[in-house]
């Protein structure tokens, strides 16, 4: 039996297969790769999902018939919205000039808008009553948001007041995740937490908050941590090297809401040296920029922002620990010289097991940038069964269940220590 709660959460998995990022890569999605997951996994049921929807995605979505075909897809007994990547938008032309690969930040309006008309897309898909989960960008670019968390708080306090709104309107609750990342304000589980107790939860923000919705301060109070909260993110916090027993009893000691527990495993060399290196290069020149954190022999970890970088130390990096921002499969092995952060995720599960974390699981590992040579002739609809199902294995002592009847014993709320089969 679990300490105290014994429902694990809803687990879902990220729809996330296509780099272009509009309404056609994720209407394509959802007719094949998700519907062959559903199939494999929750053939007779909802199967929950985790949907990345940009700005010109959503753009789409304002016209009735695109809005009336992802109803018709997602629609009763097929898929079930439970939680959305709200990170990124690449359509967006308003960039900061220090990395123009990033969405705007919350230093930013547009980033305000389109949080909000995500909420109301998420809030649509779901039964009245419901939860979805949005994560969302730290703030703003370290260089750019030092000193200027009053701002990004302000804007964080609107969106709240937009799903206080939304949840008179429709009964459904949206909660809006913070997710750390490297180079960003927030960079690690600590400083998030820090900036929501100081900046989110206070006595001025619930103040804001009662202004923009005519909420009780008390009522006010409330709202603010069921709208706002963080986004544990497995490869992000591995990344930095954090540890997961302490970050989470950190969390737990400060009574900080987890909205949502994203699982992913980050690349790793567990020792550089040259063949490591040389490895490392050839990855480099099919991927996009992957960040990496270096770390020898326990010291403070080294940020790099790209493997170029990290590379272009030769073997003056040799014997360090590195750790590469590439989402890899939590299944995998037989990666050459690369390991994954995988054992952090495991410890992160056992922790979840024994008391939930967060109430959405969301599994997201980077099918669409996936190099052939690490899944040979494997499909990535495969490869996302698998991922399930390693997750599932993690949360349940039962090995003579079905992968089918652990995800329906998880996703209706039933312990899985040999609940399903009660």
């Amino acid at each position: 039996m679990f300490d105290q709660d014994p429902r694990l959460g809803d687990l879902s998995f990220c729809v996330d297969l296509d780099p272009r990022g509009d309404w056609k890569a994720l209407r394509d999605a959802l007719a094949g790769p998700a519907m062959a997951m559903k199939q494999s996994v929750s053939p007779g049921a909802p199967f929950p999902l985790g949907l990345r929807v940009s700005a010109s995605a959503l753009g789409s979505l304002e016209a009735p018939e695109q809005r009336a075909e992802l109803n018709a897809l997602i629609g009763p007994g097929i898929f079930r919205a439970l939680t959305a990547n709200g990170l990124s938008a690449p359509s967006w032309a308003h960039r900061p000039q220090q990395a123009s690969h990033l969405p705007p930040d919350w230093l930013s309006d547009d980033r305000l808008d389109y949080t909000c008309a995500l909420a109301d897309l998420m809030a649509d898909l779901v039964t009245p009553g419901g939860t979805v989960s949005l994560s969302t960008a730290p703030g703003a670019l370290r260089e750019i948001g030092l000193g200027r968390e009053g701002e990004i708080a302000a804007r964080l306090i609107r969106a709240a007041a937009h799903c206080v709104k939304i949840r008179r309107r429709t009964g459904v609750t949206v909660a809006i995740a913070i997710e750390p990342e490297p180079y960003w304000l927030l960079e690690t589980t600590a400083e998030t937490a820090a900036f929501l107790t100081h900046h989110l939860f206070t006595r001025r923000a619930e103040a804001m908050l009662a202004q923009l919705t005519g909420l009780s301060g008390c009522g006010a109070a409330m709202a603010l941590r069921r709208h706002l909260g963080l986004c544990y993110d497995t490869c992000h916090a591995a990344l930095m090297f954090e540890d997961a027993s302490a970050s989470i009893a950190a969390l737990r000691a400060g009574n900080v809401p987890v909205h949502k527990l994203q699982l992913s495993a980050a690349l790793r060399i567990a020792s550089v040296d040259g063949p490591s290196r040389a490895a490392a290069a050839a990855f480099a020149e099919t991927h996009a920029p992957l960040q990496v954190v270096c770390r020898r022999d326990g010291a403070a970890p080294q940020l790099h922002p790209d493997l170029a970088t990290a590379l272009a130390r030769g073997d003056q990096a040799d014997g360090e620990e590195w750790r590469i921002r590439f989402q890899a499969p939590l299944a995998m092995s037989g990666l050459g010289p690369f390991e994954t952060t995988s054992a952090f995720v495991e410890d992160v599960l056992a922790l979840h097991r024994t008391r939930a974390i967060a109430p959405h699981l969301e599994i997201e590992t980077a099918l669409a940038e996936i190099a052939p040579s690490l899944i040979g002739d494997t499909t990535i609809e495969e490869v996302a069964t698998r991922e399930i199902g390693w997750v599932i294995e993690r949360l349940s002592d039962d090995a003579g269940l079905s992968l089918v009847e652990l995800m329906d014993a998880l996703n209706r709320g039933a312990p899985l220590h040999h609940a399903a089969r009660q």
